[in-house]
């Protein structure tokens, strides 16, 4: 089981909340922006085969709790992103999908841990490689 832990810059975390805030309406947009200059701490991510903790948010999945459908590694320009998508709660069809900033120099243990999730949750299909 792969269990990574990652730490950021402030530069390189508000580069990946500007992108998050780009996707999203224009009051929701300005309104990020502007937070983003008094930023002050910069959550640490915790990720392995049972759960997501992103600063104090955490999210679970696995046999008692949602179970995951998809892990992706998406390139963004300068910016490498891991999505994880998994159904919150099992027998429904209601999705989540988590994504997080993979930092500098660490594309290969974001790899290693798509690979560590895909193989801990069998019924996905590992296009890797």
């Amino acid at each position: 089981m792969t269990e990574v832990h990652w730490t950021y810059s402030r530069k390189e975390w508000r580069a990946f909340m500007c992108i998050v805030a780009a996707k999203r309406n224009f009051f929701f947009r300005t309104w990020r922006k502007f937070t983003l200059l008094f930023l002050s701490n910069v959550p640490e991510v915790k990720i392995n085969s049972e759960r997501i903790l992103v600063g104090s948010q955490l999210w679970k999945f696995g046999i008692n709790a949602g179970q995951l459908k998809n892990v992706e590694l998406r390139d963004d320009g300068e910016l490498n992103i891991l999505n994880i998508l998994f159904e919150e709660q099992p027998g429904t069809f209601r999705n989540n999908e988590i994504s997080i900033l993979v930092p500098k120099g660490k594309l290969r243990e974001a790899f290693a841990l798509q690979k560590s999730l895909f193989d801990s949750s069998p019924h996905l299909l590992y296009a890797g490689d």
